[in-house]
């Protein structure tokens, strides 16, 4: 019997652990009808007190393994009271038995397996010790022989070291279940957070792109449309077509990194190179500030081996950067002049961006820095996904004033992971 609330084990053991249970209660049965049989078979004076004295132990036998099934059934167990009870009641019964008829004395061998099961070690063998006792030293209406005496002696000793064997089972059991649980639930908790994490990064990715890519596009065509009304006040025709068609431009390309986004593309075509890009990204920029009336002079130098094939990963990620770093110089530089220079090297690569602007102090002292903010978080967010390092420097004591932003990428890592 169980006296206590148990966590599941697994399906296996259960059938094993509830095998033991009912295989003692069918040894129990058996015996006590074997007891009936030859109480039959050889009557004594006693008889007609005997029978229903063993009746009334039966039943109350059977009352409570039929109330410990239903409570185990609704995942409860019964109270210690009636417990003790139980096993108090059934113990006097046997013992009365035992007194009537000595055919009843080897039922003790199943009931050291319930008591030993119901209570614990410190009750249950002081217990099982006084019943031994009195099934061999209490008067009986026969006399005792001495195999009558040592036969349960061993009975007992086998069934306490049998009990035992059965507890450290049940405890292994629910040793492994709860392991198992455990390990179930540290598995669900784990996916949850590697999902949240996916989640998470897959909303810083798409917060980039978007500031990178679409967020510069809209600051261009919102600039470019003010100029454009600045014109049209002054009847600059000409200058207003220019204006008007860089808008149109601006547009379309940010109409095409917003597919590019929502489809999750992330990436360039293989074919296209990081020189190529970097120049027309030069280009525009520098056109678009043209129109502006902010002219920027931005000039691209190409070092090692520029024709070499770079990852479609390296170049998407190495070109927002580069627009991150000409927007930061847009925006708060105040430079007429910048230098995009890109190096290719064997294990390496390096992409340095230098303006001949204010520099990062006169730029703090602004608050306008392109050191802090989402601008430069999303640069370090690209660089650490490449392996590489950044640098933001100002370059007043070197070239006299302005800033320099350098990047530097293990290629050989990227190729070879």
């Amino acid at each position: 019997m169980r006296t206590l609330s148990q966590p599941r084990t697994r399906p296996h053991m259960d059938h094993l652990l509830l095998a033991m249970r009912v295989a003692v209660h069918v040894l129990f049965a058996l015996l006590l009808g074997l007891a009936l049989i030859r109480l039959a078979l050889n009557p004594t004076p006693l008889s007609h007190w005997i029978w229903p004295l063993a009746v009334l132990f039966a039943a109350i036998y059977l009352l409570g393994t039929v109330l410990e099934r239903r409570a185990a059934a609704r995942g409860d167990s019964l109270p210690p009271i009636a417990i003790h009870l139980w096993i108090l009641i059934i113990s006097a019964l046997w013992v009365a038995l035992v007194m009537l008829s000595p055919a009843f004395l080897w039922l003790l061998f199943p009931l050291v397996f319930i008591i030993a099961s119901c209570w614990p070690y410190r009750l249950s063998l002081p217990w099982i010790l006084l019943l031994l006792l009195a099934a061999t030293l209490l008067p009986t209406s026969q006399p005792r022989t001495s195999a009558a005496i040592l036969g349960p002696t061993v009975g007992v000793l086998v069934a306490v070291g049998m009990q035992y064997a059965y507890r450290v089972l049940v405890s292994e059991a629910r040793y492994y279940a709860q392991v198992a649980e455990n390990l179930h639930a540290t598995r669900k908790e784990l996916a949850t957070s590697e999902r949240e994490a996916g989640r998470l990064a897959e909303r810083e990715r798409l917060a980039r792109e978007i500031h990178d890519t679409l967020t510069q596009g809209f600051s261009s065509i919102v600039l470019l449309s003010r100029a454009s009304q600045h014109a049209s006040e002054q009847g600059n025709t000409a200058l207003l077509q220019e204006q008007l068609h860089a808008i149109e431009n601006v547009a379309s390309d940010n109409l095409n990194e917003a597919r590019r986004v929502v489809d999750r593309l992330g990436t360039l075509p293989a074919r296209r190179r990081l020189p190529e890009e970097l120049h027309a990204l030069a280009q525009s920029t520098s056109a678009q500030q043209a129109l502006l009336g902010q002219p920027l002079s931005i000039t691209v130098h190409l070092a090692g081996d520029s024709e070499r094939l770079l990852p479609p990963e390296v170049i998407e990620e190495l070109l927002r950067i580069a627009q991150q770093g000409l927007g930061n110089i847009v925006q708060h530089a105040q430079a007429t002049e910048a230098v995009i220079s890109l190096g290719i090297w064997d294990e390496s690569l390096t992409l340095d961006i230098f303006d001949n602007g204010r520099g990062v102090d006169a730029a703090r002292s602004e608050g306008n820095t392109a050191g802090g903010g989402f601008g430069s978080t999303s640069i370090r967010q690209r660089v650490t996904r490449l392996g590489g390092d950044v640098r933001l420097e100002d370059a007043t004591d070197t070239f006299g004033q302005g800033t320099i932003l350098t990047v530097s990428i293990p290629l050989a890592v990227r190729q070879g992971s």
